[in-house]
């Protein structure tokens, strides 16, 4: 029973189970990192077409025929259109998926629950199963010492109600009596009965219950926000992931259109926007370097680099249980419950890509004006599908 419970199949269940949870997290970063480059690009060509002269001066516009100056508010206008239309479908899809993407994490931590239940309930079913069949082995040696005394008995001529009190058989020593053994069920239906009360209990439970405190799915959401405001907002309370009736709550088309950290842009106010962002320490706290394969465990929130922290884990025995070595911290593991962190290295990825993109925007910006050369725009919208599978919610 304890292989059927440790079994390839409940394994790679949750394996599959938890690559898949990966990938809807880098789809959710994929998409909105989109968004978030298309949101710039529009902000950028509403500054050059703003003030109803293309975004140039008085001094500037001297320097430019008036064909010319028309040519140039029309192709603006024309590219801003553009550009607004594929932010708009950008948005459209993004709402799309992030719906899909969190139903489809939601079920597939239904997936892992359920596993991991019908282990448990496994090990129960066989437990009982174990208990109860060494309880009648137990009566049955106690009856057959019992019938080999009256046979005895008998054997020597001596009546029951004759026989002495410590010739009566014992029995287990008074503790066990044929009525107080329960009956016996077979392990097919003492399993289905340990399953249907975890899936009761399991289904009992509110939404808030099921996901609101699982890792996995905080990790999905605080991973959702990011994608979305660029670490410029807190992640909100978990208590405010579902609605007052059980709905999740998820980021509106205005958020995703970014329509408040766009106005703030466009009034010139980038900086600010940095101040606010929320800091990110990403800085090992064995290595004091900066992280690039950051692993943790299920067991605390804190995150290492993989080579400090296997080499910390090494000087306890290899395969000991180890404190978490971030001070403060109390959490217990060892080797074989650090995994990869997906979530810091999306993160991580998406500094990069915004560094690289900040990068290019003040190369832009110190070239010279007289080129008159238009960025051209990318006004394809991204078709993203994902398939959700067709395991109805538990």
């Amino acid at each position: 029973m304890k292989k059927l419970v440790a079994s390839r199949e409940s394994q790679r269940i949750i394996e599959e189970s938890r690559a898949a949870m990966d990938g809807i997290n880098k789809a959710i970063a994929a998409v909105n990192d989109a968004m978030l480059s298309q949101r710039k690009n529009v902000v950028k060509i509403q500054r050059q077409a703003g003030g109803g002269n293309g975004g140039v001066d008085g001094e500037e516009k001297g320097l430019w025929g008036e064909n010319e100056m028309e040519e140039r508010d029309e192709y603006l206008a024309n590219t801003q259109q553009k550009a607004e239309s594929a932010l708009q479908k950008l948005a459209d899809s993004s709402i799309d998926l992030t719906t899909r993407a969190e139903a489809a994490f939601r079920q597939l931590i239904d997936v892992i629950a359920e596993t991991e239940d019908f282990n448990l309930a496994m090990e129960s079913a066989a437990e009982q199963v174990r208990v109860a069949s060494r309880q009648r082995e137990i009566l049955e040696d106690e009856q057959a010492r019992a019938r080999a005394i009256r046979e005895q008995q008998n054997e020597d001529g001596l009546e029951a109600e004759e026989a002495s009190e410590d010739q009566k058989p014992v029995v287990n020593d008074g503790a066990l009596e044929a009525s107080e053994i329960a009956p016996f069920s077979p392990l097919k239906d003492t399993l289905l009965a340990a399953v249907h009360a975890k899936d009761g209990a399991y289904n009992s439970m509110s939404l808030y219950q099921r996901y609101a405190t699982n890792n996995d799915y905080a990790a999905f959401r605080r991973q959702l926000h990011r994608s979305i405001y660029d670490d410029t907002r807190e992640v909100p309370d978990k208590k405010h992931w579902f609605d007052e009736d059980g709905r999740p709550v998820l980021p509106t088309r205005e958020a995703l259109l970014g329509i408040e950290s766009d106005t703030e842009m466009r009034n010139g106010s980038d900086d600010e926007l940095v101040i606010q962002r929320v800091k990110q320490d990403f800085k090992c706290p064995l290595s004091l370097r900066e992280l690039e394969n950051p692993y943790g465990t299920s067991k605390c929130i804190h995150v290492f680099e993989k080579e400090a922290i296997f080499a910390y884990v090494a000087q306890s025995g290899g395969n000991a249980t180890v404190q978490c070595p971030q001070s403060g911290c109390s959490a217990t593991f060892t080797r074989s419950d650090l995994i990869p962190n997906q979530e810091v290295l999306i993160q991580l990825e998406r500094r990069k890509r915004r560094r690289a993109r900040d990068e290019s925007d003040n190369e832009e910006e110190q070239e010279d004006a007289d080129d008159y050369e238009y960025a051209s725009i990318n006004t394809t919208a991204i078709d993203v599908s994902m398939d959700v599978t067709k395991r109805e919610p538990r």
